[in-house]
């Protein structure tokens, strides 16, 4: 079943987030909906899954080009593919659609699915948005981890940007909580 939300609800969730400290304002372009969190999808080796839950908008006002999208500080997991989906439902605008953390390769992919593009080389103009979907697979027997994911651009002047998600990513065959808490030990 495809993932949507209300764009009142999105409206809330930001300014929640802002009023609490999960966003950061700052100079980029590029705005990422995610706040501050550790997400855990199970796997174990050889298991694929999506990290796509990071919302993407261009808020500057120059079209900026995405030149690279990679793993902060992997250990035992890799990238298989990083896309840009649609997420607005033209039938119906208040609906928004992300794909979240689920196995690869999708079972019910979402509105959309068909005419992503992949996300080095993508051209956001000033206003544009999108799921920046990453397919990972683990390498690890228990838990692999990345600190975020890591979105390099330029603006359309040929300055760069480097920016990070403020989402640390597990893939485990432990019970996620558990996972989480031997990392926040380490």
């Amino acid at each position: 079943m495809k993932k949507t939300y209300n764009k009142k609800f999105i409206l809330l969730m930001l300014i929640t987030l802002i009023a609490t400290g999960g966003c950061t304002v700052n100079d980029y372009p590029i705005y990422h909906f995610t706040e501050s969190a550790s997400i855990c999808v199970p796997g174990s080796i050889g298991d694929s899954r999506t990290l796509g839950e990071s919302y993407l908008e261009n808020r500057g006002d120059r079209t900026i080009t995405i030149l690279e999208v990679t793993l902060v500080n992997p250990i035992d997991m890799s990238i298989i593919e990083s896309s840009i989906l649609n997420v607005i439902d033209e039938e119906n605008p208040n609906e928004t659609t992300l794909v979240g953390g689920v196995f690869w390769p999708l079972e019910e992919p979402p509105l959309h699915w068909d005419s992503r593009v992949p996300a080095e080389g993508a051209v956001l103009k000033p206003g544009d948005e999108g799921n920046l979907v990453l397919a990972v697979t683990s390498h690890a027997t228990e838990t692999a981890t990345a600190e975020a994911i890591r979105i390099v651009y330029k603006d359309e002047t040929g300055k760069k940007y480097k920016q990070d998600t403020n989402v640390k990513y597990f893939i485990s065959s432990l019970d996620c909580s558990e996972a989480i808490n031997l990392d926040s030990k380490e």
